[in-house]
């Protein structure tokens, strides 16, 4: 992970708060010192922009990710298992899900945030693709494992959008269709 200072921890978190509760559009540095124990100067001091404190935001949360990576189940069922549950479903019952998609919204108006969310999607499909190879190796799925880690991921992101605009779409049953599990 990032070497970050308490500080710079604690604005991420009054960063996280603030954008839950008011969204990108109404997100300011104003909004992120009331929820934390410091001035405006003090953010900026950190982060020059509103991009660049979103962008370390994003890139905290592909750190988080990496890092809960590490302690998934080593078996390939269980593994692509708690994937699909927790990151490509799991947008379904996120906090804050309509704020984080406003970021992707936002992404094309700012470079350093664009590439901090193409770097946690990276993130998220190479996990994806390991795990969908895994389970195919293991005779668990007959998948071609790219295919498969692409639709995950669209199926994630269409996680985000229903959260988002709170429509009920069966995304379980689009992964169970077409990732069938076959017994070993």
């Amino acid at each position: 992970m990032a070497d970050r200072t308490d500080t710079e921890r604690d604005i991420l978190d009054a960063t996280r708060e603030a954008l839950t509760e008011h969204g990108h559009a109404e997100l300011s540095m104003a909004r992120v010192a009331e929820r934390f124990d410091g001035s405006q100067s003090l953010i900026h001091y950190h982060f020059d922009s509103k991009a660049g404190l979103l962008a370390a935001l994003v890139e905290r949360d592909r750190e988080r990710f990496e890092a809960w990576l590490a302690d998934l189940p080593e078996t390939p069922g269980e593994r692509l298992d708690r994937l699909v549950e927790q990151q490509v479903l799991g947008p379904l019952d996120g906090e804050g899900v309509p704020a984080y998609a406003a970021l992707h919204a936002r992404a094309g108006h700012s470079e350093p945030l664009r590439a901090a969310l193409a770097g946690l999607e990276d993130a998220l499909y190479g996990a994806l693709l390991a795990a969908v190879e895994d389970a195919a190796d293991a005779g668990l799925l007959d998948v071609a494992p790219g295919p498969a880690a692409t639709l995950l991921l669209a199926v994630h992101d269409a996680a985000f959008v229903c959260a988002a605009l709170d429509t009920d779409r069966d995304l379980r049953g689009v992964v169970e269709a077409f990732l069938p599990r076959r017994a070993p």
